[in-house]
């Protein structure tokens, strides 16, 4: 709850202080988004949710192209693992615009900053279930992802705009570079099957 607490209020000062201060306080960063991500599974389990995260073979204009087959279900329904590539892929273009941190120290910034995002996004789960309205949920989305952008742009200075253009360009990067490394993975897998 401290870890969680602090992550949602002031992530930039808590990545710091966890790298660089006190390690006892927090949760394991991996730890901390398998455990997020297990709660996220648990809600869309019990009220019933069909989601489709990131999963290449749902993308309509490659059906017949590409096929992940067995695995795009598994990373599917092991969000945990998803964001621990998607977070590594992150890593790569956060190493690429921001040269002080070296490549463990920003995967335990994104395993901390995509485990309280995926709690976000258990929120949007549970509020457009329990409201049955898929605006308040598209909404609660909407801060997801505003909130992967302000925790990335917080932790490398607050204070600078370019800092918060940063961090959106990262994110937008790692998702594209997520869903093309599958796509390729899945038009190989497809070939092989033909």
């Amino acid at each position: 709850l401290y870890t969680t607490k602090e992550f949602l209020i002031r992530p930039g000062k808590s990545i710091r202080e966890f790298l660089f201060e006190n390690r006892d306080r927090h949760v394991k960063p991996i730890v901390f988004l398998i455990f997020t991500s297990i709660i996220l599974s648990l809600i869309s389990y019990f009220l019933n949710i069909e989601y489709s995260y990131f999963n290449v073979d749902k993308i309509q204009g490659l059906q017949g192209k590409v096929s992940t087959g067995d695995f795009g279900v598994w990373l599917n329904n092991n969000i945990g693992y998803a964001n621990l590539i998607i977070g590594i892929f992150m890593a790569l273009w956060i190493r690429i615009f921001v040269r002080n941190y070296n490549i463990y120290e920003i995967i335990v910034i994104l395993c901390f900053i995509l485990g309280e995002a995926t709690l976000i996004l258990s929120l949007a789960f549970v509020s457009g279930k329990v409201t049955n309205n898929g605006f308040i949920a598209l909404g609660v989305m909407l801060v997801f992802f505003l909130y992967l952008m302000w925790a990335i742009g917080q932790f490398f200075g607050k204070k600078k705009l370019i800092n918060y253009m940063k961090s959106l360009a990262v994110i937008i990067l790692g998702y594209m570079s997520y869903l093309f490394v599958f796509i390729l993975i899945g038009y190989f897998l497809n070939l092989l099957r033909n």
